[in-house]
């Protein structure tokens, strides 16, 4: 998936129609609010994730209950693959615009393309899902 397939309609997505409030059930695109929560599927864990994209700080913030060895990467190599599609619909759908984001004068979008995939940082110090031994 590229530029390019986004804008000729290549192959089937509807991120561009989400990111521009046709699909969603509130009906509200996304230039208009501050934060956006996509709840991640990580099939290879079996195991759900709470990604926060946060337009201000430039970011998708992580939260996930479960650690382990081996954890972080899947997490974080389904995380790339969404903030690198998030990346090329928000530049293709022209949302810096709409939003009013100078990549100049914003403080987080200072030096990066508008292409380039948001930062991403796992939140700590969340409560933690009980390991197989613990459960009743």
């Amino acid at each position: 998936m590229d530029a390019q397939n986004l804008k000729d309609g290549g192959q089937e997505h509807h991120l561009m129609e989400y990111i521009n409030g046709f699909r969603m059930h509130a009906a509200v695109p996304w230039h208009t609010v501050e934060d956006i929560f996509i709840l991640v599927n990580i099939k290879k864990k079996h195991h759900w994730v709470l990604a926060v994209l946060s337009f201000s700080e430039r970011c998708i913030f992580l939260y996930d209950s479960y650690e382990s060895s081996g954890h972080y990467a899947a997490v974080l190599a389904e995380i790339e693959k969404i903030a690198k599609i998030i990346s090329l619909c928000l530049q293709a759908c022209d949302f810096y615009v709409k939003k009013g984001i100078d990549h100049q004068s914003y403080q987080r979008y200072k030096d990066k393309e508008s292409s380039d995939i948001f930062d991403v940082l796992f939140q700590d110090d969340l409560p933690q899902q009980p390991s197989e031994a613990c459960k009743f």
